[in-house]
């Protein structure tokens, strides 16, 4: 357990930081319905669960170019420690797919957590469509053994308020 306390004291002593979450839906909807609801970015207005109040969390979306190819979102991001902004680009398209990269993050979480991409995937499941939204990431804190697990229920959470906020919007159209 003390090798494990000791991670991040030093630069050359860390564990795998690289991580990914995950969240799925299933939706009484068409995918095309799901597309048009995941072309408008959540909005910060969507409660967060208790949990989440702790972290820094969206309070704007000031660019929302949708889910197509090259198009940008750009999220305020408002905590303890000030206010910045997550900047995220499609990167890559398909029917089932939208992957946003991150560009640029210089908002209060960026000090914890290194968002890499944000991926909707959208497949059809008969009369349902099943959406997973995923997070890939890596944890900037240390040691591992309390922040893996801090930083995964968070990240988790924060990923299913996005598909559920998803399906909420879809199965009202």
């Amino acid at each position: 357990m003390l090798g494990a306390s000791l991670e991040g004291v030093s630069g050359f002593y860390n564990f795998r930081s690289n991580t990914q979450a995950n969240a799925k839906v299933e939706i009484l909807a068409s995918t095309d319905q799901v597309w048009r609801s995941l072309d408008t970015a959540t909005s910060p207005d969507f409660p967060l669960p208790r949990f989440l109040w702790m972290f820094p969390r969206p309070v704007d979306v000031v660019v929302d170019e949708g889910v197509g190819l090259n198009a940008n979102r750009v999220v305020k991001i408002k905590g303890r420690e000030g206010t910045g902004f997550l900047r995220l680009r499609v990167i890559d398209t398909s029917e089932e797919h939208a992957t946003f990269k991150v560009l640029s993050d210089d908002s209060p979480i960026a000090q914890w957590v290194a968002h890499k991409s944000l991926t909707y995937r959208v497949e059809s499941d008969g009369a349902t469509t099943r959406l997973t939204v995923s997070l890939e990431y890596d944890r900037l804190l240390a040691p591992a053994w309390f922040f893996n697990t801090l930083m995964g229920a968070a990240t988790k959470q924060a990923m299913s308020v996005l598909a559920q906020d998803i399906k909420i919007r879809t199965e009202k159209i």
